[in-house]
Protein backbone atom coordinates (compact mmCIF):
# COMPACT_ATOMS: atom_id res chain seq x y z
CA UNK A 1 0.00 0.00 0.00
CA UNK A 2 2.84 2.40 0.68
CA UNK A 3 3.92 2.19 -2.96
CA UNK A 4 0.55 3.41 -4.22
CA UNK A 5 0.73 6.51 -2.04
CA UNK A 6 4.22 7.56 -3.13
CA UNK A 7 4.56 10.53 -5.42
CA UNK A 8 7.40 11.61 -7.62
CA UNK A 9 8.52 15.09 -6.67
CA UNK A 10 10.14 16.26 -9.87
CA UNK A 11 7.89 19.20 -10.51
CA UNK A 12 6.96 17.64 -13.87
CA UNK A 13 3.63 15.96 -14.57
CA UNK A 14 3.91 12.26 -15.32
CA UNK A 15 3.02 11.05 -18.79
CA UNK A 16 0.88 8.02 -19.30
CA UNK A 17 2.33 5.01 -21.07
CA UNK A 18 0.00 5.70 -23.99
CA UNK A 19 1.32 9.24 -24.36
CA UNK A 20 4.90 7.96 -24.34
CA UNK A 21 4.15 5.32 -26.99
CA UNK A 22 2.36 7.82 -29.22
CA UNK A 23 5.22 10.29 -28.74
CA UNK A 24 7.75 7.69 -29.88
CA UNK A 25 5.55 6.66 -32.80
CA UNK A 26 5.23 10.28 -33.88
CA UNK A 27 9.01 10.69 -33.74
CA UNK A 28 9.61 7.53 -35.79
CA UNK A 29 7.11 8.67 -38.43
CA UNK A 30 8.74 12.11 -38.66
CA UNK A 31 12.19 10.57 -39.08
CA UNK A 32 10.93 8.21 -41.78
CA UNK A 33 9.31 11.12 -43.63
CA UNK A 34 12.55 13.09 -43.39
CA UNK A 35 14.46 10.17 -44.91
CA UNK A 36 11.98 9.80 -47.80
CA UNK A 37 12.06 13.52 -48.48
CA UNK A 38 15.85 13.63 -48.58
CA UNK A 39 16.03 10.68 -50.96
CA UNK A 40 13.50 12.36 -53.25
CA UNK A 41 15.39 15.67 -53.11
CA UNK A 42 18.54 13.98 -54.41
CA UNK A 43 16.63 12.65 -57.43
CA UNK A 44 15.13 15.96 -58.58
CA UNK A 45 16.17 17.36 -61.96
CA UNK A 46 17.91 20.70 -62.27
CA UNK A 47 14.89 22.50 -63.72
CA UNK A 48 12.70 21.39 -60.83
CA UNK A 49 15.34 22.48 -58.32
CA UNK A 50 15.45 25.85 -60.05
CA UNK A 51 11.66 26.11 -59.72
CA UNK A 52 11.90 25.64 -55.96
CA UNK A 53 14.91 27.97 -55.70
CA UNK A 54 17.51 25.38 -54.75
CA UNK A 55 20.84 24.63 -56.34
CA UNK A 56 21.96 21.09 -57.13
CA UNK A 57 24.78 21.42 -54.62
CA UNK A 58 22.43 22.38 -51.80
CA UNK A 59 20.04 19.58 -52.76
CA UNK A 60 22.87 17.05 -52.65
CA UNK A 61 24.12 18.37 -49.30
CA UNK A 62 20.65 18.19 -47.78
CA UNK A 63 19.95 14.84 -49.40
CA UNK A 64 23.13 13.36 -47.97
CA UNK A 65 22.29 14.28 -44.38
CA UNK A 66 21.38 11.44 -42.05
CA UNK A 67 17.70 11.14 -41.15
CA UNK A 68 18.33 12.13 -37.55
CA UNK A 69 20.00 15.43 -38.46
CA UNK A 70 18.01 18.66 -38.73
Amino acid sequence: MAYQNQTIRTGQPQQSATAVVFGWADTVLKLAQRQRTRRALKRLDGHILKDIGMSAAVAQTEGNKAFWQD
